[in-house]
């Protein structure tokens, strides 16, 4: 198993073809992750955040517009980095604001450093989430909340050129899980070939939190509703079976 994670949102292409993903308002991540990360936070106002895979900023600038106090993301891709930069902020929110460039399994932070740490699908990209977990616990205040967001474990389980099994007419009659046990590296087309995620069942994940003294307080599958569906078609299949897991930590 490789032990260095990819960084694959710096390959242009990729990058490109996210870019473009995330600027429709019926994407997946602005319909049902976006909201569903939104509810299981705590007010943002007076506390301080860090996001663990920033991307393009999105969510550090919508927790500054909150009342955060503070707000550091932390992203591997230079180029991610590089959009967040680029978007004009005043002086007031830029004294509030810092970005750091750094994978994820090798960031660390002071001790009670933070109110709220937020994880939104960038964890199933490393090989091993523990060191995370570990230096989450440890960044975290007494009483601070932890909200993460994987690939569901039922989605990440396929084998590459696997997914909808179909019928003769190319209908999608359901979705196969299968080798769930067999945890490790699922390599997929998307926007590029060779596209790395890792493959951990939903056990590994809540132990992984318990270990380093983590409360789980929620749980959450969030799909598309009927409104959703209604505006784009396509998410009817989504609602067939999870793409997503959320899972809100805090600290005793």
């Amino acid at each position: 198993m490789p032990t260095v994670p990819q960084n694959i949102y710096d390959d242009p292409d990729f990058f490109a073809g996210y870019a473009k993903l995330r600027e429709n308002p019926l994407s997946a991540n602005a319909v049902v992750v976006d909201p569903a990360r939104d509810a299981l936070l705590p007010p943002l106002a007076g506390k301080r955040v860090v996001d663990l895979g920033c991307g393009a900023g999105g969510f550090c600038r919508k927790a500054i517009a909150d009342g955060a106090a503070s707000v550091v993301g932390v992203d591997v891709s230079e180029r991610m980095l590089a959009a967040a930069q680029s978007e004009p902020v005043n002086p007031e929110t830029e004294r509030r604001l810092r970005y750091v460039c750094a994978s994820l399994d090798r960031w660390d932070a002071p001790a009670e450093s933070a109110d709220v740490i937020v994880s939104v699908l960038a964890l199933h990209y490393l090989p091993d989430v523990r060191p995370v977990f570990a230096s989450v616990a440890n960044a975290l205040a007494p009483g601070g909340v932890f909200v993460f967001c994987v690939e569901h474990p039922v989605l990440t389980a396929r084998r590459a050129g696997s997914g909808w099994a179909r019928g003769e007419d190319n209908a999608k009659l359901h979705w196969p899980v299968d080798d769930y046990a067999d945890e490790g590296e699922r390599v997929s087309e998307w926007f590029v070939p060779g596209v790395r995620v890792f493959h951990r069942t939903l056990a590994t994940y809540l132990d992984g939190v318990f270990d380093p003294g983590l409360a789980i307080s929620r749980i959450a599958e969030p799909m598309p509703d009927e409104k959703a569906v209604a505006a784009r078609a396509a998410f009817a299949d989504e609602r067939r079976r999870p793409a997503f897991l959320f899972v809100r930590a805090e600290k005793g």
